[in-house]
């Protein structure tokens, strides 16, 4: 393959203007959480912007799939 030194970068000159939108990240449902002590009140507590760590337990009776 020869080098060609002729071939020139083309970029636009003006930058696309991009319009605000809502992003929708996740929607999921959490299987074992009717196992949960008190579910009810963790889930209220929750607010929007809330992170969540979900961990598996090892020794779950329930999950078939360990």
């Amino acid at each position: 393959m020869k080098n060609n030194h002729n071939l020139k970068i083309i970029k636009p000159n003006r930058v696309k203007e991009e319009k605000a939108r809502e992003i929708y990240l996740f929607d999921t449902h959490v299987a074992g959480t009717s196992y949960i002590e008190n579910i009810e009140e963790v889930v209220y507590n929750l607010n929007f912007d809330d992170k969540l760590t979900c961990v598996r337990e090892e020794d779950n009776e329930y999950d078939l799939q360990l």
